[in-house]
């Protein structure tokens, strides 16, 4: 048994101790009671066993046990039926300044020989419960006040763990063995009683090895549910207090989990530092709030519910590191439902950032105590500022309102993750959410918060930056319909406002945000970037500006139907699905149903009388099932436009827009194919020089051949722009430059929308197509007046030739364009003849 080690010790120090423990009073005194408590058995507590009280100088008990001859200062023996006790440490090389520590044990089986406690006996410790310190500071004279309880009972085993700590600090740590219940973060509010290993080691390395000695005292082998933590002792006070830090034996989940002891050598892993010891801030203002259950549920059937306050970073850590953000927590009384918190022992203060969350850990257990921790099948809801889409709760000074958190997802144990790159040379705090619900605005706090499935921030440095999103566990995967965007907090206030960068996913050659599916397995590649920033909230007493107006909808659409989403972009281009989002200014679903609009475009970004010019898009998202409307085959699409003009934006004025104006239209009259098709062709100048030619732009129209003339007075004029099916600007390079166009090759893109009229057959077959092209020579962008044209041609007759607009053909005898690369026989040859 190791308390033999007792035997020399006890012979070499105390060759003779005294029978009545009250010595002569010397210079240096040691007074004090005992008490043999009531969490004895009754039958050890009414035994008179004999009773001794020692005198150590060191806290570590494992090492008084090995190592007695150089801890023990001295023992004495206390009368049968005392309770108190008196010492003389005058003589025993001690002084006033010096720190002692007193234990106290009966030695049942005692018979005048060497003292020491064996099964049955019981040892009782000197601790100050006020700062949970064993030790004593001398004082000259007479010490008293001193008062020992009895509480341990001895048992007969031998054990100790062993582990590894790691981080990168180094210093003095207190190693401790934990077989009582943890009730908050306030580590100075344990249960003394329950320690059944402590002992301290100097960390010298990343990764240190230790052993920690079990004391038998108290608690029988195997001893169940026991934490083990380590506290750096970075003050060097020699207490667990403010500003050290703390490590735990955890689980994967980062929660502090426990252990069983048995004899012998038990071993619990790695522990490293984590959670620094909160200096308390004094703050007096309370928390209050109540939670809520699910419907149908009036009370907590099992387990119990905690209230848990972490910092700000609450929600990132929720799964990985939870005690890195832990603040407190806070256990609900039993059919309780409201919550009272008291945060004056925590560092925090007013206008601090805060998160919350309300854990039902349905499979707690009440008697053994402890953290609670979220596992498969516990409930959980958290506090979530609707209005800023921000988890963070701002302090008060003076009181704080009430909160109410819903405890309704579910924990169902899932694990996956989304992992990327964000692009961008922009540094700063990003917060990414995934989200599986409608995006019905530009506006990022109107989502629906409930339909939120992951959020986390990170910091991005100059560069790209990888990331890894955990998918929260209250999903069942594989997870579908999942639009994930990020938010480049500019002023870092933790939520989307205005002046923040807004990013996303696009798989698509729109850049229109895509959503993706999270299997089990996780889902990679999923790259971000930057397209737009967040506009400002509309200023009350800020210059009104708003668009009002109707849409003419196709057949097939009602109150029934899927939505049609309305969108305002500053692009005057009739290629409207390019780059959509980097100029897009407004973004909203109609009401079902509805064709009229009257949208408030204060807060876009948009200056009336500035000269920008904006487009109106109206899109059918005919299988709409969440996220961003994604215009795809079978949708519908329009916009506002005016024929006679070629027109399809107009300058936005303060006060009310109301469109479509005289001479305008706005109807929803196009299809979207879901097709690859391409022209191919090349320049001829014709009867150009070759100077007015070469190196300019050239806007290329293909045009079904329902809207244009080709009669002698209107030669070669659109009639209706609704028949355009490709419309592009391209250079005429003259690329070797050997004088002609005639091997450079241009290519041109066709609309993904065609308009109902045009009749497209199978494998996007469309007939009839006649392809022109306008000098642009004052690159403006725009068809005007004046500007030569060019054709696709035939000619007529033998010495003279005449060259007329024709039909586009392929090299492969085809007089209609396909899903394919549609190279045409003849090239696009200018003449003298203006639009």
């Amino acid at each position: 048994m190791i308390f033999k080690f007792f035997i020399p010790v006890i012979l070499l120090i105390c060759a003779a101790f005294s029978g009545c423990g009250l010595d002569t009073k010397g210079n240096l005194m040691l007074e004090g009671t005992l008490e043999r408590s009531w969490a004895v058995t009754p039958e050890l507590a009414a035994t008179a066993s004999p009773l001794f009280v020692a005198v150590s100088n060191t806290d570590d008990f494992s090492l008084v046990i090995s190592d007695p001859l150089n801890t023990i200062i001295t023992l004495v023996s206390v009368e049968t039926g005392a309770d108190n006790f008196s010492i003389d440490l005058t003589d025993d090389g001690v002084s006033p300044g010096d720190a002692v520590y007193l234990f106290a044990f009966t030695d049942d089986d005692f018979t005048n020989s060497v003292p020491f406690p064996g099964p049955g006996d019981m040892v009782g410790f000197y601790i100050n419960e006020d700062t949970l310190s064993m030790a004593y500071v001398l004082e000259d004279g007479v010490n008293s006040g001193i008062h020992i309880k009895l509480n341990r009972e001895v048992f007969d085993y031998s054990a100790e763990v062993e582990g590894t700590l790691r981080g990168e600090e180094n210093g003095d740590v207190f190693l401790v063995a934990y077989a009582g219940e943890l009730t908050g973060m306030d580590f100075t509010d344990i249960d003394v009683n329950a320690i059944i290993g402590y002992s301290r080691i100097k960390k010298t390395g990343t990764c240190q090895k230790f052993t920690l000695p079990i004391i038998p005292y108290g608690f029988d082998a195997p001893v169940n549910d026991v934490y083990i933590f380590a506290i750096l002792d970075r003050n060097g006070s020699g207490l667990i207090d403010e500003g050290d830090i703390i490590g735990f034996l955890s689980g994967d989940d980062g929660y502090p989990s426990t252990m069983i002891i048995n004899k012998g050598t038990n071993n619990c892993g790695s522990i490293e530092f984590i959670m620094d010891i909160m200096e308390p801030s004094g703050y007096d203002v309370h928390l209050r709030g109540a939670y809520t259950l699910p419907d149908g549920m009036t009370d907590i059937d099992s387990g119990a519910v905690f209230i848990i306050v972490s910092d700000s970073n609450g929600a990132s850590n929720l799964l990985s590191s939870p005690l890195a953000s832990l603040k407190t927590y806070y256990q609900v009384p039993a059919g309780q439902k409201t919550f009272d918190i008291d945060l004056s022992l925590t560092d925090l203060t007013a206008g601090e950032n805060i998160t919350i969350f309300a854990l039902w850990d349905r499979d707690f257990d009440m008697d053994a105590g402890g953290f609670p921790v979220m596992n498969q099948g516990d409930m959980i809801g958290y506090y979530i500022d609707e209005a800023n889409l921000s988890m963070n709760y701002t302090l008060e000074s003076l009181e704080n309102p009430p909160v109410t958190i819903a405890v309704d997802k579910t924990h169902y144990g899932t694990q996956a993750s989304v992992r990327g790159t964000v692009n961008g040379t922009e540094s700063g705090t990003v917060l990414f959410i995934a989200y599986t619900g409608e995006i019905n605005s530009l506006d990022m706090t109107q989502i629906d918060t409930d339909e939120i499935a992951a959020y986390q921030s990170f910091t991005k440095g100059s560069g790209p930056m990888a990331y890894e999103l955990d998918i929260l566990p209250f999903y069942t995967l594989p997870l579908e319909n999942v639009t994930l965007f990020a938010i480049l907090d500019r002023n870092n206030n933790g939520s989307p406002d205005a002046g923040d960068g807004l990013g996303f996913y696009a798989d698509n050659e729109y850049g229109i945000p895509s959503m993706i599916t999270v299997p089990s397995t996780g889902v990679t590649d999923i790259d971000i970037n930057f397209v737009m920033d967040i506009s400002d909230t509309p200023d009350p007493g800020g210059e009104p500006m708003r668009l009002i107006g109707d849409f003419e909808a196709p057949d097939g659409y009602d109150e029934n139907s899927p939505p049609i989403f309305l969108l305002v972009t500053e692009s005057s281009s009739m290629n409207i699905l390019d780059n959509l989002f980097t100029s897009l200014r407004y973004y909203g679903k109609l009401e079902p149903g509805s064709t009229h609009f009257d949208i408030d475009l204060a807060a876009t970004g948009l200056q009336p009388g500035d000269g920008t010019e904006i487009m109106v898009i109206a899109i059918w998202d005919r299988n709409y099932d969440g996220g961003f409307v994604y215009p795809d085959a079978g949708d519908k699409i329009g916009y506002c436009q005016n024929k006679d003009d070629m027109k399809f934006s107009f300058p936005i004025t303060a006060g009310d827009n109301v469109i479509p104006q005289s001479g305008w239209d706005f109807r929803i009259n196009r299809t979207i194919h879901d097709h690859n098709a391409r022209l191919a062709f090349v320049f001829d100048r014709g009867v150009l020089p070759y100077a007015d030619v070469n190196g300019k732009n050239i806007i290329m129209v293909a045009i079904q051949e329902g809207g244009i003339s080709t009669d002698l007075i209107n030669f070669f004029q659109i009639d209706d722009i609704d028949y355009v099916i490709g419309l592009q600007t391209v250079t005429a390079l003259d690329v070797d430059g050997d004088g002609n166009f005639a091997t450079d090759y241009v290519y041109m893109d066709i609309f993904p929308f065609i308009f109902d009229e045009i009749t497209v057959g199978d494998n996007f077959r469309i007939d009839s197509i006649y392809l022109i092209g306008i000098l642009d020579e004052n690159n403006n962008g725009l068809i005007d007046d004046g500007e030569n044209i060019g054709y696709y041609w035939r000619r007529t007759g033998l010495f003279t030739y005449i060259y007329w607009p024709d039909k586009i053909k392929m090299i492969n005898e085809n007089t209609y364009i396909e899903n394919r690369l549609n190279v045409l026989y003849q090239s696009v040859r200018f003449s003298s003849e203006t639009y």
